[in-house]
């Protein structure tokens, strides 16, 4: 394998890891927006499973120190 050949893998690569990471900020931005509105739309639904979930990490945390 030539080095030109290397250099269009090479180029190829960082190409398609552009495009994926552009999907990926994508589909980021999307679930963050979908978020959001959720958290706006329901906030004591939200803090009830932040403190769940904190009630839940104290009882698992608690039984390790045991």
């Amino acid at each position: 394998m030539n080095s030109q050949a290397i250099e269009e893998k090479v180029a190829n690569a960082t190409h398609q890891l552009a495009d994926e990471q552009r999907a990926l900020a994508t589909c980021t931005k999307r679930a963050a927006q979908v978020t959001d509105e959720y958290l706006h739309g329901h906030p004591w639904t939200a803090i009830g499973m932040a403190a769940a979930f904190g009630l839940l990490v104290g009882v698992l945390l608690g039984q390790r120190r045991d």
